[in-house]
Formats: C-alpha cells, sequence, structure tokens
C-alpha cells in the first residue's frame, strides 16, 4: 500500500492517499478521507477522483458537495455528485418516518421510479434511502440519471443529515458504483 500525506495551508483539512484495491472492478483505486474541524465533519473513505465543489456554511447548518473529476460530456458534466447538507434541531423534532416519507414524496414530484431502499445503521445512527432513476432531458438530450435520497439524524451533534447522490447512468456505471457510494455514506462523521 502506498501512503501520502498532504496538508493544505491555512485549512484544516487532511488527505491520506491510500491505494486500495476495489473488490466488485478489480481496480485500484486511491482513496482519502475529508476533514473539516469548523463544521465538525469527517468522511474517513472518499475516492481521490472526488473533488469538493461547494463547502458552505457552519456546524449548525451547511452544505457539502463533492463532484467526480470524470467528465461525461460537456451538457451533463461529472460522472457522479455527491450532496451532504444538515441542519440542527432538537431530536424532540425528529421523526425518521416524516423524513422518508419527505424523500418518497419527492421522487413522486420528480416522477422518480424507486428501484431500492436501504435501511441501516451508521455510527450507531439509524439511515434510511432510496435509490430511484429518471431521464433527466438537458439541451435536449435524454440522460439515465440513478439517485440516491438517504436521511440520518446524529443525536450527538442534533443534526439532520441529507445525502443525496446523483449518477449518470448512461454506460449503466451505477452498479460498479453501488458498493463505493455505500461505504462514502457509511464513512461519514458528524460529531
Amino acid at each position: 500500500m502506498i501512503r501520502e500525506k498532504e496538508e493544505k495551508k491555512g485549512k484544516r483539512r487532511k488527505i491520506w492517499v491510500i491505494l486500495v484495491k476495489n473488490i466488485l472492478g478489480g481496480l485500484y483505486i486511491s482513496v482519502g478521507n475529508y476533514v473539516n474541524d469548523t463544521l465538525n465533519v469527517v468522511i474517513n473513505y472518499l475516492p481521490s477522483n472526488f473533488r469538493l465543489y461547494e463547502e458552505t456554511g457552519d456546524e449548525k447548518s451547511g452544505k457539502l458537495i463533492f463532484k467526480s473529476l470524470e467528465i461525461y460530456d460537456e451538457t451533463w458534466g461529472p460522472y457522479l455528485t455527491l450532496t451532504f447538507s444538515w441542519i440542527s434541531y432538537p431530536i424532540e423534532n425528529f421523526h425518521s418516518g416524516d423524513a422518508i416519507q419527505d424523500i418518497l414524496n419527492l421522487f413522486a414530484k420528480l416522477n422518480m421510479n424507486l428501484d431500492d431502499r436501504i435501511n441501516d445503521y451508521i455510527l450507531g445512527h439509524f439511515f434510511q434511502s432510496a435509490v430511484g432513476s429518471r431521464i433527466i432531458l438537458k439541451k435536449g438530450t435524454p440522460y439515465t440519471v440513478k439517485e440516491i435520497h438517504g436521511i440520518l439524524y446524529c443525536e450527538h451533534s442534533q443534526r439532520e443529515i441529507s445525502i443525496i447522490v446523483v449518477i449518470n447512468n448512461i454506460q449503466n456505471i451505477f452498479p460498479s458504483w453501488k458498493d463505493t457510494i455505500i461505504r462514502i455514506i457509511k464513512s461519514i462523521k458528524f460529531h
């Protein structure tokens, strides 16, 4: 395994790059992590082909957007987009059934087919998500898109975390990326 450490001046981010074998495709991918002390966010498993596109907010509410470096075409842009957003409020105001129902209502509004549901625990927090597919027209070109919309509530930091993954699935890349995306989601820490 190869390890490299890179520190960016003036920011509290550390990137550890490790050469890891991707079990599904038998490909070697470089993996790092994302650490931001001011937002109190850690992503322990982040492929190096993702770059931070947007970072806004503070510990109470904010958003992180990561985009893949691979570009499908000029109209669509990157193959994958990961969005983590959060808002802080007391646990008494959170109900997981209402949160997942909001996601399913969004799927209905977007005319998106529900393909799968993922329910799991991430560091002791119950995570619920829905996987769907739809066709998006951009400049007259149809793109088949897979989306994962998930939600979890962190009792320690009292934040509701919303996770949205958008994948251009024209070349049917979703099955090879699904385990990697779930591993990214399971590696997040918001406290």
